[in-house]
This record gives C-alpha cells, structure tokens and sequence, in this order.
C-alpha cells in the first residue's frame, strides 16, 4: 500500500521563547477532508483555505503550534509532502511559452522539488541594505498571506508594501530610528527574504523546444493542490456508491480511507468487472 504518513523537518519552524519548533507528522488526505474543502466557506482567501485544511493533517511534535506561524516554506514543504502522500509524487503541468504560447508539458516530482532544512533558522533576521540602512525582519507567514490576500486581488504593489510593513520589526539609517524602509530598498529586502526562505518559491527554468525561448514559471502548490482536491472531489459520491456497493462498507469508513487507498480499491474493482467505476 502506498506511504499514508510522514515524520519529518520543516525548514524554518516555530519559535517559542528560544526555542524552534520543527518536527511533525502530516498524513494523506482521505474522503473526509475532500468534503471538508469543499465546504469551506466561498468568502475564505486561498492562504486561509489551506491553514484550515493544514490543521488537519499536521500533528506537532513537542508543541501545539499554529499552521498560520509557519513560514511560506514550511507551508509549501508541507504542501508538497500531500502532495505526495495524497496523489503520489509525479506531477504533471501544461505550461504555456511566454513567446510562442505553445502548450507544453511538464513533469516534476514533489521530492525533487523539496530542499533540506535550513542549517541556522531564526526567529529574526537583520539586514544590512545598503547606505546606512538596516533593518530586522522575520520572514513572512500564512498569517501575513491571509492578511494581504484582499489587498492583493486589487493592488499588488500595496500588498507587498503591506507585507513589508508587517514583517519589518525594526528600521535604522546609520543607527537612526526609522518609522519605515525607503520603497526604493523594499526589492533588496525581498531578495534577502528569498535567500533565506528559497522553499518558498518554486522556481521551474524551461526551455521551449518550439521557439527556443529560456523562460522561467513559479509553481504554486496552493493554487495547484487546491484544483487538483476540486477535481478530484467531484467524483466522490460516485466513489463511496461504488466501495459501498462492492464492499459493504460504511459511508464513514470509506470516507476514512486515505484517498490512494480508495483509489487502490478503485482500480482493483475495474480491473475484475472490466469497466469503469
């Protein structure tokens, strides 16, 4: 039976007082979650949407830390492991050239995509921008994603300022107190906040075999995860139908079952009546 379970390392963790949280057990999706998802409340921003689904398959081990602290990648790390605790490690996309527009096709793997742990998180960082400027920063959450996620839909520049602003803990220009970061340094700050949180973006290089264009993509696994758990889910119901028919199993045990596992079962049924399920 595939993997269902997972212990491992996140690359930032939590802090409480001086010490960082990192270790936890996330688990594969089943029945239940799908329909938990799909629940959600339509008002609910894509970073709430996946703290709340996080919540539930994520145990902590030492503490009872929130999904919200967690930085962007830890989130996507946990993202990316179900992934392939859920759906298996093989990811497939159709990217569009940015020259060309051809179509094309592109498969990765969640455990390529995953880094180690970083050797030295911290709970604050400082920065040395350049001119005299510094600043202490930590590195953005779910939390912030959440807060700036409305902002966002309408005005990107004001989001990022925004999340600058909530990040930002301490500003100084040659050991003078600042209120805020001069916007022209908010690129240099950002750069540094990607160096030292690099899970947080998942950068795709491409070279399209059509035009010859070298291009590069980001892959979200919110939005990516979040399609997938949609178009999978609408074929719950048939689904349940068909196990409880076969197997005489409970609504609630099969929506219990890790959703690779309903699929097994799936496939074993096809595979002795010849047809669909």
């Amino acid at each position: 039976m595939p993997e269902t379970t997972a212990a491992l390392t996140l690359p930032s963790g939590v802090w409480y007082g001086e010490k960082c949280y990192r270790n936890v057990t996330i688990r594969s999706l089943c029945g239940e979650d799908e329909l938990f998802w799909l629940e959600l409340p339509d008002g609910w921003s894509l970073p709430q949407r996946v703290s709340a689904l996080l919540e539930r398959v994520v145990h902590w081990d030492g503490t009872p830390a929130g999904i919200d602290g967690l930085t962007v990648g830890d989130r996507e790390a946990l993202l990316l492991h179900l992934r392939r605790l859920s759906f298996g490690s093989r990811i497939e996309c159709v990217l569009n050239c940015p020259q060309c527009r051809e179509k094309l096709d592109l498969d990765l793997s969640a455990n390529d995509l995953l880094l180690p742990p970083y050797s030295h998180p911290q709970a604050e960082y400082e920065a040395q921008l350049g001119d005299g400027y510094q600043g202490c920063f930590r590195l953005p959450t779910g939390a912030d994603q959440a807060q700036i996620a409305a902002l966002a839909q309408v005005d990107l520049e004001a989001a990022e300022q925004a999340l600058i602003d909530r990040c930002l803990s301490a500003v100084s220009y040659h050991d003078q107190t600042l209120e805020r970061l001069p916007e022209t340094l908010n690129a240099a700050l950002a750069d540094q906040m990607a160096q030292l949180d690099p899970q947080a973006e998942l950068s795709i290089q491409m070279d399209c075999p059509i035009c010859s264009t070298a291009f590069e993509t980001l892959l979200d696994m919110a939005q990516f995860l979040a399609a997938e758990i949609a178009n999978h889910s609408r074929l719950l119901n048939r689904e349940i139908h068909t196990l409880a028919l076969y197997y005489h199993w409970s609504e609630a045990e099969i929506l219990h079952l890790p959703m690779r596992r309903r699929q097994t079962y799936l496939r074993l049924l096809d595979e002795s009546f010849g047809g669909g399920s």
